[in-house]
């Protein structure tokens, strides 16, 4: 599905419920913000799952027009935050340098208005490191980012710190044995 197709059919006018048991279709119209939101958010998931299903151009293109609309539409609402750390994910899995480098400064955007996010700005933040080729920085990052995810008691949060620090140690090891 194109990505443009994706996001007129899920946002146009919003058939998910009915207003007040009456029938009615909800229309977003009236929540411009509400609408931007969802939009980023359902593109980092989507964009995630295109590259998990081994599609890496279609998540590249959606992560693509997520940032675009993130970058227009600073996030308003902490709910978010899935879908931010989702387009930064994508673009580190990725390895594309410049457009991570944006969407972890579009995560850090949303981690000074929410602290929900810092774990995964700083996270994201090391993970840019270690593709840049700077493990001691990297690992300083991730570690912080694992510090905070325990201090906020965000499990899923800490599994990822765990996570990628397990794959930076991993990546350590290897280059150490060639």
């Amino acid at each position: 599905m194109q990505t443009s197709a994706f996001y007129d059919t899920l946002f146009g006018d919003l058939p998910l419920a009915e207003w007040a048991g009456q029938g009615e279709k909800l229309d977003m119209a009236p929540w411009p913000a509400f609408r931007e939101a969802a939009a980023f958010q359902a593109a980092g998931q989507l964009a995630q799952a295109q590259l998990m299903s081994g599609d890496s151009a279609a998540a590249r293109e959606t992560a693509t027009g997520g940032l675009a609309r993130l970058t227009a539409e600073p996030p308003t609402g902490f709910y978010v935050l899935e879908g931010c750390a989702g387009l930064a994910d994508v673009f580190l899995e990725l390895d594309d340098r410049p457009m991570a480098t944006k969407a972890v400064k579009r995560l850090g955007a949303f981690a000074r208005s929410f602290p929900l996010g810092r774990p995964r700005h700083l996270l994201a933040q090391g993970r840019l490191q270690a593709l840049n080729g700077k493990r001691s920085a990297a690992e300083k990052l991730m570690r912080k980012a694992l510090d905070e995810a325990r201090r906020l008691a965000l499990p899923r949060d800490i599994a990822l710190a765990e996570r990628h620090l397990g794959r930076l140690a991993g990546d350590g090891r290897q280059a150490a044995a060639a």
